[in-house]
């Protein structure tokens, strides 16, 4: 009981010097505070401008769910047009347990090959059509076609291929330059930052 009444005394003189202590505060920041902390409090919150003028990307926390950009709809409309499709396609010899048993090949026959194919995407990172999917994608495939945001289907050339970290390096031309895709700087990047 004598911790309650305690608290509520606490309470009350807590909301009895509120106005007093909002009064307090309101008069310290009309005071004109020192020019260079200012400075530094802005740069801290609007991020700093690099030695070249440039700012880099936005680093401060949003003061408010307005400030939140909620929508990858800009960024997909600025990228699609260097984003493809590939497909690959392979002629897989089929076995069979009974091949070469002419009692089983008289009902079933010789396996005969199939057509076997997969299907991914991938993105143009230089004018010239050069395209980076993943490995799985394409491999061991016997033909590469890619599709591109506007219609069209090429024919391409494996230029690189690495199974351990699932990256292929495609080739495909035409006689005007293709959209690209930028590839960003992994060492600017920080924990949070949206990729």
């Amino acid at each position: 009981m004598h911790l309650k009444r305690l608290f509520l005394v606490a309470a009350l003189a807590l909301f009895a010097a509120a106005p007093a202590a909002r009064q307090a505060f309101a008069e310290d920041a009309a005071k004109p505070a020192d020019p260079g902390l200012s400075d530094v409090l802005t740069d801290l919150l609007h991020g700093v401008e690099g030695e070249n003028g440039t700012s880099g990307p936005d680093k401060r926390v949003p003061f408010g769910r307005e400030e939140v950009q909620l929508s990858f709809a800009p960024l997909v409309k600025q990228t699609a047009p260097a984003v493809v499709n590939v497909y690959a396609s392979q002629t897989a010899k089929m076995t069979s347990p009974f091949e070469g048993d002419p009692f089983f090949e008289e009902f079933f026959g010789r396996a005969q090959p199939r057509a076997q194919s997969s299907l991914g995407s991938g993105v143009l990172v230089d004018p010239s059509g050069v395209i980076v999917t993943n490995f799985h994608v394409i491999k061991d495939a016997d033909e590469v076609k890619v599709a591109t945001a506007d219609g069209r289907e090429f024919t391409s050339k494996v230029m690189l291929r690495d199974e351990t970290l699932d990256l292929a390096v495609l080739k495909i031309s035409a006689d005007k330059p293709f959209p690209v895709i930028a590839i960003g700087d992994s060492d600017a990047l920080e924990v949070g930052d949206l990729v």
